[in-house]
């Protein structure tokens, strides 16, 4: 329904007909002034743009925004990178890193880079560099790595080094692995930047076969959202867990062959550089280097929930750069504090006993659960890795049985009786049966496990009898000596 007002006046408010009728309640105009005075261009690019001119008055050590580059001329494309001096000076002793992307801290299409790795020694995370982006192209992540890395560089009085480029040696200083997911962008643009800054005549491909591992977890969420619950899950399981190019070449081809649908899914992952970022045998990076780095992004991830959480999220650009210095601030705190008083801002133990034990005991309830839903769905892939999967198949999944040692002999007198034997090459069935005789149940394994914590509570229960018996037994003797 149109109001008087309006078919009126042709006016939608009272504002629009003339500014002294508008009418604001005090505290609004207060927020609004004060929002004037100290953020005059607002709280978008422009808004950032004169934040970083007024941080270019501050000392060098007090600085936040670092650097703004623009990609175009209208200034909607932009890369803004924002670190301390102490996330700086921390990063000359990084050598485990991920690099990871966040979505959801600042509205619009603005997306987070950061670069975090694990302290040691606070036994906390450690995020090195934000760096706020709203483009994602090979020629953006070269430039982002480039600005970043002699920012970084800058900023700690020290340049960035990579340790495979100074002989590869334990004794070499500098960054070692680079965790990142499967993103072919990042990838590149890393790989482009190491040609155009170190350049040692290797290509951008032999470059990160020194350096770059993906994310498991990044590649099973990528088969997994293209193909559903497939039976060739278990493949990139056996795939992680080869000895050799060959093997993981020859598990590809087979299962290429028998699900001719997820051919060209593990076609694209032959390549020589993201074969060496998905096992230590393809990879040119040192075994012990391979062993200590983290081969999921989980550490850069749960960064990102925790920066939104103490955040928000769907924040204007420049609150959010905002917000994070005062989030940097707080965490710089809080690792300093841990290291030097030891004492955490929280109960839980956070030494790599607890965790490794904490990490255990998550495994073995997620695969507890995996195994259940797949007795209730047995058309669910099976997981080699899973020790509570039961169900048995016919056959392993790839290349043939292997024959019990006490039954060569047989073999051989079965071959003498029925003649020359014929060659076999074995193939992946396209469904995996439940065998007639399956394993031990889940809910025998919990009975098992039920009469042991019964055991266990008698043994218990004995024991205290005796301590109270001997407890008593001592006060007796107490008595009778006064």
């Amino acid at each position: 329904m149109v109001s008087p007002l309006f078919a009126q006046l042709r006016k939608a408010s009272l504002r629009e007909l003339h500014a002294g009728l508008h009418i604001e309640d005090r505290v609004t105009a207060l927020i609004r002034k004060q929002r004037l005075l100290h953020y005059p261009l607002g709280t978008d690019i422009a808004g950032v743009w004169r934040e970083y001119q007024y941080e270019r008055t501050k000392p060098p050590d007090q600085q936040w925004i670092q650097d703004v580059y623009f990609f175009d001329d209208e200034r909607q494309k932009f890369l803004i990178i924002c670190c301390t001096y102490e996330q700086a000076k921390l990063f000359q002793t990084a050598q485990y890193i991920e690099m990871d992307l966040a979505f959801k801290m600042v509205a619009g299409k603005t997306n987070v880079f950061s670069i975090v790795s694990w302290n040691t020694e606070a036994n906390r995370t450690n995020v090195y560099a934000y760096v706020f982006m709203n483009l994602e192209t090979t020629v953006a992540y070269k430039v982002l790595f480039e600005r970043l890395f002699r920012t970084l560089g800058n900023v700690g009085r020290k340049p960035v080094s990579f340790a495979y480029m100074l002989g590869g040696e334990d004794a070499a200083e500098g960054i070692r692995t680079v965790t990142v997911d499967m993103c072919k962008k990042q990838a590149a643009g890393l790989g482009t930047y190491l040609v155009e800054t170190f350049g040692s005549g290797l290509s951008w491909k032999e470059h990160l076969q020194h350096i770059l591992i993906l994310c498991r977890v990044h590649i099973k969420r990528a088969f997994r959202k293209k193909f559903g619950s497939h039976p060739a899950t278990s493949v990139i399981d056996l795939a992680f867990a080869s000895k050799s190019k060959s093997e993981i070449l020859r598990y590809f081809s087979e299962v290429s062959t028998t699900w001719p649908e997820t051919a060209n899914w593990f076609k694209n992952k032959q390549h020589d550089w993201l074969l060496a970022g998905l096992t230590g045998e393809a990879s040119r990076i040192p075994i012990q280097w391979w062993t200590m780095a983290s081969h999921h992004t989980g550490i850069c991830e749960s960064s990102h929930f925790v920066d939104n959480e103490a955040i928000g999220r769907k924040n204007s650009l420049l609150g959010a750069i905002l917000k994070t210095k005062r989030r940097v601030s707080e965490m710089l705190e809080k690792n300093k504090r841990y290291i030097d008083q030891d004492t955490d801002s929280t109960w839980k133990a956070r030494d790599n006993v607890n965790r490794i034990a904490k990490a255990m005991r998550q495994t073995d309830r997620r695969n507890r659960k995996s195994a259940e839903k797949r007795q209730e769905r047995p058309s669910l892939p099976w997981k080699p890795t899973n020790p509570y999967d039961t169900i048995e198949v016919e056959a392993p999944l790839m290349g043939p049985p292997s024959a019990p040692a006490s039954d060569i002999d047989s073999l051989v007198e079965t071959a003498s009786v029925a003649g020359p034997a014929t060659s076999y090459t074995p193939s992946c069935s396209r469904s995996r049966s439940r065998s007639r005789q399956p394993r031990q149940s889940l809910a025998a394994k919990r009975i098992q496990q039920l009469e042991q914590e019964v055991k266990d509570l008698e043994e218990q229960a004995r024991i205290q009898e005796r301590m109270e018996k001997r407890a008593t037994l001592m006060a007796k003797l107490a008595n009778k000596q006064i």
